[in-house]
This record gives C-alpha cells, sequence and structure tokens, in this order.
C-alpha cells in the first residue's frame, strides 16, 4: 500500500485514533498498526456512530455486536460499502440496537470468525 494512500486513509479517520484510556475504560477508536482497518464507537452530530474503516475491500460483510452494561449482547450483520478512497459502514447505535440504560457498552467488529481490531467501548 502507497505511503500516500496510508496517508489520506489516516487523514480520513483521524478522528478514531485510540484516545487515552481512563481507569480501565477501552478505547472508543482504534486503527491497526498497518491503518489498513479503523474501528470507532464515537458521537457524532449527538448519535453514537459505531463505525469501520478499510484501505480496501478486504471483505464484503461483517458482524457487528454490542455488549450493554448487564451483559446481553445483540449482534447485527452489516455490508461493506464503497466509500469513494475508502470502504466501510456506519450504524446509527439507537437505530440497531437497544439501549440498556446508562453504563459501558462494548463494541465487537467480526469477519469470518475473527475479531477485527479491538474491542471498543462507550458510555451511555
Amino acid at each position: 500500500m502507497s505511503k500516500v494512500f496510508v496517508s489520506l486513509l489516516v487523514a480520513l479517520f483521524a478522528g478514531l485514533l485510540p484516545v487515552a484510556a481512563q481507569a480501565s475504560h477501552k478505547p472508543n477508536g482504534a486503527c491497526s498498526e498497518s491503518g489498513d482497518v479503523c474501528v470507532s464507537a464515537k458521537r457524532r452530530n449527538g448519535d453514537r456512530k459505531l463505525r469501520i474503516g478499510l484501505a480496501a475491500k478486504y471483505f464484503d460483510s461483517y458482524k457487528l455486536c454490542v455488549v450493554a452494561p448487564d451483559d446481553s449482547r445483540e449482534c447485527i450483520k452489516r455490508n461493506i460499502k464503497d466509500m469513494g478512497q475508502t470502504y466501510g459502514d456506519s450504524v446509527n447505535w439507537s437505530t440497531h440496537f437497544t439501549d440498556a440504560g446508562a453504563g459501558a457498552y462494548k463494541a465487537i467488529w467480526r469477519q469470518g470468525g475473527n475479531r477485527l481490531g479491538k474491542v471498543l467501548g462507550f458510555h451511555e
């Protein structure tokens, strides 16, 4: 992968880089060491967005699971979309998952039985 393309990917997903974790909180964004896969569980315009970004279309679909504070788990299957210079998908948490109340949630992306990136955390 060219350095220019990697730089574009990093610029596109700059907001996804992990922030310093506070008191054992999981990060709400991370990219692979190579920068070719990024995931995020951040608020955008007031809505919690669960995003995945890829440098190339490595696969067509993925599974996204959210673990609620009560340890209940919900999963959905989604397709990867062409986003111009990159590929990925964005899911509005409140539209696709049940709000189980205040507390720490976990977001987990999987493809073909393998976890993609880190387990991310967010609080509602």
